[in-house]
């Protein structure tokens, strides 16, 4: 089972007890966040089950700030892209407003993505709403690049990447 501590943030397996926090957390994210609609409580509930372990392509953990699950973080297949075996796919959901704007995206996205260039990745992607501002800044302040733009759902986006050599490459700055 994996679990990542950082300096504010844990990155661990959720909990069967956190089912009902993570369907309130991920209802109240905004339309851009989650293209296709809010949440389905059984697809959570799944999630949950394996949570902690890869299990078809997919690994989801919970974000914890001082005993406090503040959201949620993932890797995955697309269902409409096919991707290479080392490329992992991401998404995050903070969903806890208190802890919005704390640079906690940013730290939780660092600590999972050096773990997923440990377990092999050779790159790492993702994608987030043109309109999400704070996204596309932790994208950027980790050097990720601009890959191209999407269209999910209707929602334009963009989606970011970085490579395992580019990630080393910057792993000796200040980020």
């Amino acid at each position: 089972m994996v679990t990542l501590k950082g300096e504010s943030v844990t990155i661990r397996p959720l909990r069967s007890d956190e089912l009902d926090l993570m369907f309130q957390g991920r209802t109240q994210l905004a339309t851009e966040a989650l293209p296709g609609g809010g949440p389905d409580r059984e697809q959570l509930r799944v999630r949950i089950q394996w949570s902690g372990k890869f299990h078809n392509g997919r690994i989801d953990l919970a974000i914890e700030v001082e005993g406090r699950l503040v959201g949620d973080i993932q890797t995955y297949q697309p269902p409409n892209r096919s991707l290479p075996p080392a490329v992992y796919e991401i998404g995050i959901a903070l969903y806890d407003p208190v802890s919005c704007g704390k640079g906690l995206g940013t730290e939780t996205m660092q600590l999972f993505v050096d773990w997923l260039f440990r377990q092999g990745a050779e790159r790492v992607q993702g994608g987030t709403a043109v309109a999400n501002h704070p996204m596309r800044r932790v994208f950027d302040k980790l050097g990720f690049t601009v890959l191209g733009e999407l269209d999910v759902e209707g929602v334009p986006e963009l989606l970011y990447g970085v490579t395992k050599s580019e990630w080393q490459e910057r792993s000796g700055r200040d980020r």
